[in-house]
Protein backbone atom coordinates (compact mmCIF):
# COMPACT_ATOMS: atom_id res chain seq x y z
CA UNK A 1 0.00 0.00 0.00
CA UNK A 2 1.67 3.27 -0.85
CA UNK A 3 1.93 6.21 1.34
CA UNK A 4 0.87 9.29 1.39
CA UNK A 5 3.50 12.21 1.59
CA UNK A 6 1.82 13.93 4.65
CA UNK A 7 2.02 10.78 6.25
CA UNK A 8 5.40 9.98 5.22
CA UNK A 9 6.13 13.38 6.86
CA UNK A 10 4.28 12.18 10.16
CA UNK A 11 6.61 9.36 10.58
CA UNK A 12 9.54 11.25 9.90
CA UNK A 13 9.18 13.19 12.93
CA UNK A 14 10.32 10.27 15.09
CA UNK A 15 13.77 9.16 14.83
CA UNK A 16 16.07 6.42 16.37
CA UNK A 17 17.59 9.77 18.33
CA UNK A 18 14.96 10.12 20.52
CA UNK A 19 14.36 13.74 19.53
CA UNK A 20 10.83 14.77 18.08
CA UNK A 21 11.00 17.03 15.12
CA UNK A 22 7.52 18.67 14.71
CA UNK A 23 6.20 19.41 11.49
CA UNK A 24 5.95 23.11 10.06
CA UNK A 25 2.16 23.29 11.07
CA UNK A 26 3.27 22.69 14.67
CA UNK A 27 5.42 25.95 14.68
CA UNK A 28 4.14 29.15 15.61
CA UNK A 29 5.69 32.53 16.80
CA UNK A 30 6.38 33.55 20.09
CA UNK A 31 8.92 36.51 20.14
CA UNK A 32 9.62 39.56 17.80
CA UNK A 33 12.76 40.70 19.19
CA UNK A 34 13.79 44.17 17.69
CA UNK A 35 17.10 44.57 16.41
CA UNK A 36 19.31 47.27 16.58
CA UNK A 37 20.01 50.10 14.11
CA UNK A 38 23.21 48.69 13.34
CA UNK A 39 21.77 45.63 11.83
CA UNK A 40 18.51 47.04 10.09
CA UNK A 41 19.18 45.32 6.90
CA UNK A 42 20.32 41.57 8.30
CA UNK A 43 20.41 39.55 5.19
CA UNK A 44 21.81 36.09 7.03
CA UNK A 45 21.34 33.94 9.97
CA UNK A 46 23.00 30.94 11.39
CA UNK A 47 22.55 29.01 14.62
CA UNK A 48 25.51 27.73 16.71
CA UNK A 49 26.14 26.09 20.14
CA UNK A 50 26.84 29.65 21.51
CA UNK A 51 24.28 31.63 20.24
CA UNK A 52 22.90 33.25 16.60
CA UNK A 53 25.33 35.23 14.15
CA UNK A 54 23.94 37.77 11.51
CA UNK A 55 25.02 39.79 8.73
CA UNK A 56 24.31 42.92 6.51
CA UNK A 57 23.82 43.11 3.23
CA UNK A 58 25.76 45.20 0.56
CA UNK A 59 26.50 48.96 1.54
CA UNK A 60 27.15 47.99 5.06
CA UNK A 61 30.61 46.90 6.88
CA UNK A 62 31.94 43.78 6.81
CA UNK A 63 30.80 42.11 10.17
CA UNK A 64 29.18 39.36 11.62
CA UNK A 65 27.27 40.39 14.84
CA UNK A 66 26.82 37.60 17.45
CA UNK A 67 23.35 37.81 18.59
CA UNK A 68 21.49 37.41 22.39
CA UNK A 69 18.36 35.57 22.37
CA UNK A 70 16.44 38.93 22.49
CA UNK A 71 18.49 40.38 19.81
CA UNK A 72 21.09 42.35 21.09
CA UNK A 73 24.51 42.48 19.93
CA UNK A 74 27.03 40.55 22.15
CA UNK A 75 29.84 40.02 20.06
CA UNK A 76 31.33 41.69 16.66
CA UNK A 77 33.86 39.75 14.58
CA UNK A 78 35.88 41.70 11.59
CA UNK A 79 37.82 40.38 8.81
CA UNK A 80 39.55 41.36 6.08
CA UNK A 81 36.56 40.51 3.83
CA UNK A 82 34.78 42.75 1.40
CA UNK A 83 30.95 42.94 1.65
CA UNK A 84 30.27 43.29 -1.51
CA UNK A 85 26.45 41.89 -1.49
CA UNK A 86 26.24 39.70 1.54
CA UNK A 87 22.92 37.54 1.76
CA UNK A 88 23.46 34.81 3.42
CA UNK A 89 25.01 33.05 6.02
CA UNK A 90 25.62 29.15 7.17
CA UNK A 91 27.38 27.41 10.42
CA UNK A 92 29.06 23.76 9.89
CA UNK A 93 31.71 22.27 11.54
CA UNK A 94 33.04 25.43 13.59
CA UNK A 95 32.85 27.48 10.40
CA UNK A 96 31.02 30.08 9.22
CA UNK A 97 29.55 30.76 5.51
CA UNK A 98 28.68 33.82 4.45
CA UNK A 99 27.47 34.14 1.34
CA UNK A 100 28.68 36.82 -0.76
CA UNK A 101 26.28 36.37 -3.87
CA UNK A 102 23.48 39.26 -4.24
CA UNK A 103 22.98 40.18 -7.85
CA UNK A 104 19.61 41.94 -7.99
CA UNK A 105 20.40 43.32 -11.37
CA UNK A 106 22.03 40.45 -12.84
CA UNK A 107 25.86 41.73 -13.74
CA UNK A 108 27.88 39.48 -11.71
CA UNK A 109 28.60 35.96 -12.79
CA UNK A 110 31.29 34.63 -10.58
CA UNK A 111 29.71 35.09 -6.87
CA UNK A 112 32.00 33.97 -3.77
CA UNK A 113 31.27 32.31 -0.56
CA UNK A 114 33.48 33.22 2.66
CA UNK A 115 34.50 30.86 5.68
CA UNK A 116 35.29 31.88 8.79
CA UNK A 117 37.01 29.68 11.56
CA UNK A 118 35.21 30.72 15.01
CA UNK A 119 38.17 29.29 16.89
CA UNK A 120 40.79 31.40 15.54
CA UNK A 121 38.02 34.48 16.58
CA UNK A 122 40.23 36.31 19.03
CA UNK A 123 39.28 40.05 20.43
CA UNK A 124 37.11 40.63 18.01
CA UNK A 125 39.38 39.34 14.76
CA UNK A 126 39.06 36.26 12.65
CA UNK A 127 42.47 35.20 11.70
CA UNK A 128 41.18 32.19 9.94
CA UNK A 129 39.14 33.78 7.49
CA UNK A 130 39.24 32.78 3.41
CA UNK A 131 37.19 32.68 -0.06
CA UNK A 132 36.21 30.59 -2.63
CA UNK A 133 34.31 30.93 -5.60
CA UNK A 134 31.57 29.46 -8.11
CA UNK A 135 29.53 30.32 -11.00
CA UNK A 136 26.29 28.69 -12.21
CA UNK A 137 26.52 26.34 -15.32
CA UNK A 138 22.94 27.38 -16.74
CA UNK A 139 23.78 30.97 -16.81
CA UNK A 140 23.63 32.28 -20.26
CA UNK A 141 20.20 29.86 -20.49
CA UNK A 142 18.61 33.04 -18.24
CA UNK A 143 17.81 36.48 -20.02
CA UNK A 144 18.62 39.25 -17.69
CA UNK A 145 16.58 42.09 -16.98
CA UNK A 146 17.20 44.16 -13.62
CA UNK A 147 15.49 42.45 -10.70
CA UNK A 148 13.14 40.40 -12.94
CA UNK A 149 15.47 37.52 -13.67
CA UNK A 150 16.77 34.25 -12.59
CA UNK A 151 20.43 34.31 -11.53
CA UNK A 152 20.43 35.64 -7.89
CA UNK A 153 20.78 33.34 -4.85
CA UNK A 154 20.28 34.82 -1.05
CA UNK A 155 20.23 31.42 0.42
CA UNK A 156 22.74 28.92 1.17
CA UNK A 157 23.02 25.92 3.49
CA UNK A 158 25.07 23.16 4.58
CA UNK A 159 24.16 19.66 3.50
CA UNK A 160 26.47 16.39 4.96
CA UNK A 161 29.74 18.60 3.87
CA UNK A 162 28.10 20.42 0.95
CA UNK A 163 27.14 23.78 0.67
CA UNK A 164 23.63 24.21 -0.65
CA UNK A 165 22.39 27.34 -2.91
CA UNK A 166 18.86 27.89 -4.19
CA UNK A 167 18.23 30.35 -6.54
CA UNK A 168 15.48 33.70 -6.02
CA UNK A 169 14.71 33.13 -9.16
CA UNK A 170 12.72 36.42 -9.53
CA UNK A 171 11.50 35.59 -13.15
CA UNK A 172 10.33 32.22 -13.31
CA UNK A 173 9.63 31.67 -9.47
CA UNK A 174 11.09 28.33 -9.69
CA UNK A 175 13.67 27.87 -7.65
CA UNK A 176 16.82 25.81 -8.87
CA UNK A 177 18.57 24.12 -6.30
CA UNK A 178 22.77 23.66 -6.53
CA UNK A 179 25.56 21.75 -4.93
CA UNK A 180 29.20 22.33 -4.55
CA UNK A 181 32.38 21.38 -2.05
CA UNK A 182 33.45 24.16 -0.17
CA UNK A 183 37.05 22.76 0.16
CA UNK A 184 37.50 23.64 -4.06
CA UNK A 185 38.36 27.12 -4.61
CA UNK A 186 36.61 27.52 -8.15
CA UNK A 187 33.55 25.88 -9.20
CA UNK A 188 31.05 25.44 -11.94
CA UNK A 189 27.67 24.28 -10.25
CA UNK A 190 24.96 22.34 -12.42
CA UNK A 191 21.14 22.22 -10.68
CA UNK A 192 20.48 19.23 -9.12
CA UNK A 193 16.50 20.10 -8.39
CA UNK A 194 13.86 22.80 -9.00
CA UNK A 195 11.11 23.86 -6.86
CA UNK A 196 7.63 24.95 -8.46
CA UNK A 197 5.45 24.86 -5.71
CA UNK A 198 6.37 27.72 -3.39
CA UNK A 199 4.76 30.36 -2.72
CA UNK A 200 7.68 32.85 -3.49
CA UNK A 201 11.24 33.61 -3.97
CA UNK A 202 13.96 31.97 -1.32
CA UNK A 203 15.86 34.41 0.91
CA UNK A 204 16.82 31.57 3.64
CA UNK A 205 17.47 28.50 4.19
CA UNK A 206 18.57 25.30 6.99
CA UNK A 207 19.55 22.17 6.58
CA UNK A 208 18.19 20.48 9.80
CA UNK A 209 20.73 16.96 9.71
CA UNK A 210 18.13 15.13 12.67
CA UNK A 211 14.87 15.46 10.36
CA UNK A 212 17.08 15.37 7.39
CA UNK A 213 14.73 18.34 6.36
CA UNK A 214 15.48 21.88 4.86
CA UNK A 215 13.77 25.17 6.52
CA UNK A 216 13.07 28.43 3.33
CA UNK A 217 11.44 31.27 3.89
CA UNK A 218 10.98 34.16 1.49
CA UNK A 219 8.36 36.33 0.29
CA UNK A 220 6.44 37.01 -2.68
CA UNK A 221 8.09 38.04 -6.25
CA UNK A 222 6.03 41.13 -7.01
CA UNK A 223 8.27 43.08 -5.35
CA UNK A 224 8.15 46.36 -2.37
CA UNK A 225 6.67 47.04 -0.31
CA UNK A 226 3.66 44.70 -0.44
CA UNK A 227 5.59 41.35 0.19
CA UNK A 228 3.61 38.02 1.44
CA UNK A 229 6.24 36.04 3.53
CA UNK A 230 6.35 32.38 4.17
CA UNK A 231 8.18 29.79 5.37
CA UNK A 232 8.75 26.65 4.40
CA UNK A 233 9.80 22.97 5.20
CA UNK A 234 11.44 20.38 2.38
CA UNK A 235 12.75 16.75 2.83
CA UNK A 236 15.85 15.85 1.72
CA UNK A 237 14.93 15.29 -1.97
CA UNK A 238 13.70 19.12 -2.02
CA UNK A 239 10.06 17.87 -2.20
CA UNK A 240 7.62 20.66 -0.56
CA UNK A 241 6.11 18.90 2.76
CA UNK A 242 4.77 22.20 3.85
CA UNK A 243 4.34 26.23 4.04
CA UNK A 244 2.75 28.68 5.67
CA UNK A 245 2.10 32.38 5.79
CA UNK A 246 3.95 34.25 8.26
CA UNK A 247 1.36 37.06 8.05
CA UNK A 248 2.00 40.55 9.82
CA UNK A 249 5.44 40.50 8.73
CA UNK A 250 7.65 41.49 6.04
CA UNK A 251 10.93 41.10 4.19
CA UNK A 252 12.20 37.91 5.93
CA UNK A 253 15.57 37.38 4.74
CA UNK A 254 16.83 34.19 6.96
CA UNK A 255 15.96 31.34 9.09
CA UNK A 256 18.41 28.53 11.50
CA UNK A 257 17.26 26.22 13.78
CA UNK A 258 19.04 26.16 17.32
CA UNK A 259 19.80 23.25 19.66
CA UNK A 260 16.24 22.98 21.12
CA UNK A 261 14.44 23.02 17.99
CA UNK A 262 12.96 26.81 17.85
CA UNK A 263 13.60 28.58 15.06
CA UNK A 264 14.79 31.62 14.36
CA UNK A 265 13.76 34.45 11.62
CA UNK A 266 15.16 37.75 10.61
CA UNK A 267 13.22 40.34 9.50
CA UNK A 268 15.01 43.11 7.35
CA UNK A 269 13.93 46.70 8.15
CA UNK A 270 11.90 48.07 5.37
CA UNK A 271 8.61 51.04 5.27
CA UNK A 272 6.82 50.30 7.98
CA UNK A 273 8.34 47.39 9.38
CA UNK A 274 11.17 47.25 11.86
CA UNK A 275 14.12 44.70 12.15
CA UNK A 276 13.38 41.77 13.95
CA UNK A 277 15.07 38.63 15.33
CA UNK A 278 11.59 36.26 15.30
CA UNK A 279 11.39 33.56 17.45
CA UNK A 280 9.20 30.54 16.28
CA UNK A 281 8.63 27.26 18.86
CA UNK A 282 6.84 23.93 18.44
CA UNK A 283 3.47 24.04 19.93
CA UNK A 284 1.67 21.20 21.80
Amino acid sequence: MMVTRALSALLACWFTSGVVAAGLEHYEIVAKHPLPAEIAEASGLACTSDGKYTINDSGNPAIIFQLGDQGQIVGRIHSALNNRDWEALSYADGQLYVADIGNNHGHHRAMKIHRVALASVNKGIAADASSFSFEFADYDQHPVTSVHHDLDAEAITIDQGQLIVFSKSWQSNVARVYRMIPRQQHQVIEPVATIAELPGMITGAHFDPVAKQYWLVGYNSKGLPKLKPFIAQLDDNFQLLATKSLTGLGQIEAVCMDQQRRLWLAQEQMLFKPALLIEMAAQP
